[in-house]
């Protein structure tokens, strides 16, 4: 079983898709209004449902960009 990723690494990655996908600036204003939320946020499950909020709307964006294919959850590349 492999390690999970990082944050940094992970929005590393989505960042690449998003540059990919050409959706780099929504993606960058996601982060921050997620960023923002949680900065505010003490409670952990609260916080919690704002990262899981967050990870839908980027999911979202990147799998209804034309040209993305979903698997599993995944984008794994280009039709």
């Amino acid at each position: 079983m492999s390690k999970p990723l990082s944050e940094h690494q992970t929005r590393t990655n989505i960042l690449d898709w998003a540059r990919h996908l050409k959706c780099e600036k929504e993606v960058l204003q996601i982060f921050a209004k997620y960023d923002n939320l949680l900065r505010n946020c003490t409670n952990p499950i609260e916080r919690q449902a704002i990262g899981i909020a967050g990870n839908q709307e980027i999911m979202f964006l990147l799998s209804s960009r034309p040209g993305s294919i979903m698997a599993g959850g995944k984008i794994i590349g280009k039709e």
